[in-house]
Protein backbone atom coordinates (compact mmCIF):
# COMPACT_ATOMS: atom_id res chain seq x y z
CA UNK A 1 0.00 0.00 0.00
CA UNK A 2 1.37 3.64 -1.07
CA UNK A 3 0.13 6.65 0.15
CA UNK A 4 0.01 9.43 -2.32
CA UNK A 5 -0.72 13.39 -1.75
CA UNK A 6 -2.41 14.51 -4.88
CA UNK A 7 -2.57 18.28 -5.51
CA UNK A 8 -4.84 19.28 -8.54
CA UNK A 9 -5.34 22.63 -10.02
CA UNK A 10 -8.55 23.86 -12.00
CA UNK A 11 -10.19 26.37 -13.76
CA UNK A 12 -13.87 26.71 -13.60
CA UNK A 13 -15.26 28.47 -17.18
CA UNK A 14 -18.30 29.69 -16.25
CA UNK A 15 -20.91 32.87 -16.27
CA UNK A 16 -23.41 34.35 -14.16
CA UNK A 17 -24.72 31.38 -12.13
CA UNK A 18 -23.94 28.63 -14.50
CA UNK A 19 -20.63 27.00 -13.21
CA UNK A 20 -19.13 23.25 -13.93
CA UNK A 21 -19.93 20.87 -11.37
CA UNK A 22 -16.85 18.00 -11.30
CA UNK A 23 -15.46 14.59 -9.04
CA UNK A 24 -12.02 14.16 -8.62
CA UNK A 25 -11.24 10.22 -8.79
CA UNK A 26 -8.92 8.16 -7.93
CA UNK A 27 -9.76 4.68 -9.46
CA UNK A 28 -13.46 4.61 -7.99
CA UNK A 29 -12.91 6.75 -4.59
CA UNK A 30 -14.52 10.37 -4.81
CA UNK A 31 -11.97 12.97 -3.29
CA UNK A 32 -13.43 16.06 -4.71
CA UNK A 33 -17.63 16.22 -5.56
CA UNK A 34 -18.32 20.13 -6.32
CA UNK A 35 -18.05 23.28 -8.44
CA UNK A 36 -15.35 24.58 -10.73
CA UNK A 37 -16.12 28.16 -10.40
CA UNK A 38 -12.98 30.29 -11.24
CA UNK A 39 -9.46 28.94 -9.83
CA UNK A 40 -9.69 25.43 -7.61
CA UNK A 41 -6.86 23.90 -5.78
CA UNK A 42 -8.03 20.45 -4.58
CA UNK A 43 -5.63 18.22 -2.04
CA UNK A 44 -6.26 15.04 -0.88
CA UNK A 45 -4.06 12.11 -0.06
CA UNK A 46 -4.75 8.81 -1.74
CA UNK A 47 -4.16 4.81 -0.55
CA UNK A 48 -2.88 2.61 -3.63
CA UNK A 49 -1.66 -0.67 -4.29
CA UNK A 50 1.77 -1.40 -4.62
CA UNK A 51 2.67 -2.45 -8.46
CA UNK A 52 -1.14 -1.84 -9.70
CA UNK A 53 -2.39 0.60 -12.49
CA UNK A 54 -4.06 3.33 -10.70
CA UNK A 55 -6.33 6.21 -12.55
CA UNK A 56 -6.41 9.41 -12.04
CA UNK A 57 -10.25 10.66 -12.77
CA UNK A 58 -11.87 14.65 -13.25
CA UNK A 59 -15.38 13.93 -14.57
CA UNK A 60 -17.08 17.11 -15.43
CA UNK A 61 -20.98 15.94 -15.36
CA UNK A 62 -23.20 18.21 -15.27
CA UNK A 63 -23.09 20.27 -18.77
CA UNK A 64 -26.18 21.33 -20.29
CA UNK A 65 -26.10 22.75 -23.49
CA UNK A 66 -29.54 24.68 -23.27
CA UNK A 67 -28.27 26.87 -20.54
CA UNK A 68 -24.58 26.34 -20.49
CA UNK A 69 -23.63 27.97 -23.78
CA UNK A 70 -24.23 31.44 -25.32
CA UNK A 71 -24.74 32.36 -28.69
CA UNK A 72 -24.81 35.45 -30.62
CA UNK A 73 -26.90 35.88 -33.61
CA UNK A 74 -24.58 34.16 -35.65
CA UNK A 75 -24.69 31.33 -33.69
CA UNK A 76 -21.54 31.74 -32.56
CA UNK A 77 -19.92 30.98 -28.56
CA UNK A 78 -20.00 34.18 -26.54
CA UNK A 79 -20.01 32.13 -23.15
CA UNK A 80 -19.49 28.33 -21.89
CA UNK A 81 -18.98 26.14 -19.08
CA UNK A 82 -15.80 24.20 -19.08
CA UNK A 83 -13.00 23.33 -16.87
CA UNK A 84 -9.09 23.47 -17.65
CA UNK A 85 -6.81 21.30 -15.56
CA UNK A 86 -3.73 23.50 -15.10
CA UNK A 87 -1.44 21.42 -12.92
CA UNK A 88 -1.20 18.63 -10.84
CA UNK A 89 1.49 17.31 -8.59
CA UNK A 90 2.06 14.34 -7.37
CA UNK A 91 3.58 14.06 -4.01
CA UNK A 92 4.38 18.11 -4.18
CA UNK A 93 6.37 17.30 -7.91
CA UNK A 94 4.75 19.03 -10.61
CA UNK A 95 4.01 16.10 -13.25
CA UNK A 96 4.51 19.02 -15.69
CA UNK A 97 3.02 18.05 -19.17
CA UNK A 98 2.61 14.61 -18.24
CA UNK A 99 -1.54 14.98 -17.96
CA UNK A 100 -1.49 16.57 -21.86
CA UNK A 101 0.88 13.84 -22.92
CA UNK A 102 -0.43 10.79 -20.96
CA UNK A 103 -3.96 11.83 -20.03
CA UNK A 104 -7.39 11.44 -22.40
CA UNK A 105 -10.47 12.82 -22.07
CA UNK A 106 -13.96 10.25 -22.97
CA UNK A 107 -16.83 11.87 -24.35
CA UNK A 108 -19.96 10.08 -22.74
CA UNK A 109 -22.44 12.93 -24.39
CA UNK A 110 -25.14 11.11 -26.41
CA UNK A 111 -24.81 13.32 -29.58
CA UNK A 112 -20.78 13.49 -29.20
CA UNK A 113 -20.77 9.14 -29.44
CA UNK A 114 -23.02 9.19 -32.21
CA UNK A 115 -21.02 11.82 -34.18
CA UNK A 116 -17.30 9.99 -33.03
CA UNK A 117 -18.90 6.67 -35.02
CA UNK A 118 -19.73 8.44 -37.97
CA UNK A 119 -16.45 10.48 -38.08
CA UNK A 120 -13.76 9.83 -35.70
CA UNK A 121 -11.47 12.07 -37.31
CA UNK A 122 -13.58 14.96 -36.18
CA UNK A 123 -14.63 13.79 -33.33
CA UNK A 124 -12.04 11.63 -31.61
CA UNK A 125 -12.72 9.85 -28.59
CA UNK A 126 -10.76 9.33 -26.87
CA UNK A 127 -9.25 12.93 -27.07
CA UNK A 128 -5.82 13.24 -26.88
CA UNK A 129 -3.70 15.62 -25.66
CA UNK A 130 -6.25 18.07 -24.35
CA UNK A 131 -6.65 19.72 -20.73
CA UNK A 132 -10.29 21.33 -21.23
CA UNK A 133 -13.43 19.45 -20.77
CA UNK A 134 -15.66 21.06 -22.79
CA UNK A 135 -18.41 17.96 -22.43
CA UNK A 136 -19.40 15.99 -20.09
CA UNK A 137 -16.80 13.71 -19.92
CA UNK A 138 -13.91 12.37 -18.06
CA UNK A 139 -9.91 12.80 -18.43
CA UNK A 140 -8.37 10.34 -17.11
CA UNK A 141 -4.26 9.97 -16.04
CA UNK A 142 -2.95 6.13 -15.89
CA UNK A 143 -0.36 5.90 -13.38
CA UNK A 144 1.27 2.79 -11.58
CA UNK A 145 1.86 2.55 -8.33
CA UNK A 146 5.10 2.86 -6.51
CA UNK A 147 4.54 6.20 -7.93
CA UNK A 148 8.28 7.44 -8.03
CA UNK A 149 9.24 4.57 -10.37
CA UNK A 150 6.18 5.89 -12.31
CA UNK A 151 7.52 9.31 -12.40
CA UNK A 152 11.37 8.22 -13.35
CA UNK A 153 10.19 6.62 -16.40
CA UNK A 154 7.47 9.18 -17.88
CA UNK A 155 9.21 12.66 -16.50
Amino acid sequence: MEQIKFNIELFGNGFEDRWPRARILINDSTFFDGIVQNNLNVEFTADVNGEDEHSLIIDYYNRNYKKDVVLDSNNSVVSATSIVIQRILFDDIDVGMLPYNLGSIAVYEPWYLQAAEKDPTEWPNPRLNDLQLSWNSRWILKFTSPVYVWLLENL
